[in-house]
């Protein structure tokens, strides 16, 4: 039982720093003692921050202790640093030099650094960590009007978007709304959507966020006769893009824009009736998705910046917003900003803070391809685009 004194060297101004020289002095002691279990880390661990110089004491420390436990965090769609509200200022400033930001003079902000979700290493959370840290980043830019978007997207992007506004008011952490949603995924699947040291099926999981809705329809036509089928509802905002579209692309590097636009018509796998003509399959959007994501069957497809959807005669554009990487069992992602700032997050490696990369109209055609980091090569596996304000 603890007698209220440390011996020896031991002490710090707060857990990790005591627990740090109490190793110490247990290797000065005896090197083969061996330390309690409660003081055991996981293999991956967010590498300490550096204590900020503070120190109150007396009736200062009690008034402040009671005023900070009353004060709420208010709702800012323009502050992509979000922290939980009792973490120390001092990590907030650091991430946000360290990362490329810095407060101007008027109390602006460039280049705000998105938040992160730290991973789960009891519950493999990678392929959340990484979709929800995109979702959440493009959700910032105007949280009600986003709000609203996503509550047509699927009723799980509508808790989705409940859980971000509970998060922009400081009433729970990004990996709480994370948790929520998972355990509502177990319940309806447990195969698709395990839950402890597994690892869950990106597609799975972007299929039943943004999969569900159809947005136009699909129609099987010839072109010599005009004989044409009923219309079926189709155009899902979750798109697979395949290494052959049609005939164009079979000897060519293309790109997302040049799928989206081939996929208007591409080639049915069989005959007309009348006339015996090779057929197309007419693909048409009737209304707007909010996002439109694509998973990757090619990584070596062009990522476009910007793509372009016809919908009843009306351009609409969407940006690219994040991308998910996959490689050596694991998840990571980068977030592009509407300024078009690139920042890498990783839930092991930056846990809640994004490291700034550069900006899209700087980097190569292949850059957002693989995401290098040590020995470890990724390959982008899925596009996240949001439609622009």
């Amino acid at each position: 039982m603890f007698a209220g004194k440390l011996v020896g060297d031991v002490g710090g101004v707060n857990r990790r720093e005591i627990i740090a020289s109490y190793r110490t002095h247990i290797i000065k002691v005896d090197e083969t003692e061996s330390e309690h279990p409660a003081l055991k880390e996981y293999e991956f661990i967010e590498p300490a921050v550096e204590p900020g110089s503070w120190k109150l004491v007396g009736d200062d420390a009690r008034k402040s202790s009671i005023n900070g436990a009353k004060k709420k965090r208010k709702f800012n769609e323009h502050d992509d640093t979000a922290e939980d509200a009792h973490e120390p200022n001092t990590k907030k400033k650091r991430a946000q030099h360290e990362s490329g930001s810095e407060n101007q003079d008027d109390g602006s902000t460039t280049r705000q650094e998105p938040r992160g979700l730290k991973w789960d290493p009891e519950d493999y959370s990678c392929a959340y960590d990484s979709v929800f840290t995109v979702l959440f980043a493009v959700w910032k830019q105007n949280g009600p009007k986003w709000s609203q978007r996503f509550s047509t997207v699927s009723g799980l992007m509508k808790e989705l978007a409940s859980g971000f506004e509970r998060v922009a008011n400081g009433t729970e952490s990004l990996e709480g709304v994370r948790d929520s949603i998972r355990r509502k995924l177990t319940a309806m699947d447990r195969n698709k959507f395990p839950s402890g040291r597994v690892f869950t099926y990106l597609g799975d999981l972007t299929s039943q966020l943004v999969g569900q809705k159809l947005w136009g329809v699909e129609q099987t036509k010839c072109l010599r006769c005009g004989r044409s089928a009923r219309e079926l509802s189709s155009f899902s905002d979750l798109r697979i893009i395949t290494n052959e579209l049609n005939s164009v692309h079979r000897n060519s590097r293309y790109g997302v824009a040049d799928w989206l636009n081939a996929d208007k018509i591409r080639d049915a796998p069989y005959k007309c009736m009348s006339c015996g003509a090779g057929l197309v399959i007419l693909n048409t959007a009737t209304s707007a998705p909010p996002l439109m994501t694509f998973e990757l069957s090619n990584p070596g497809i062009v990522i476009s910046s910007k793509i372009q959807l016809l919908v009843e005669g009306q351009t609409v554009t969407y940006s690219l917003r994040g991308v998910i990487y996959s490689g050596k069992k694991h998840f990571t992602c980068r977030i592009v900003s509407s300024d078009g700032s690139i920042w890498f997050n990783d839930g092991i490696e930056t846990g809640r803070q994004s490291l700034f990369e550069g900006v899209m109209s700087a980097v190569s055609s292949n850059f957002m391809n693989t995401l290098d980091r040590g020995e470890v090569t990724r390959a982008a596996a899925v596009l996240i685009y949001a439609v622009d304000e």
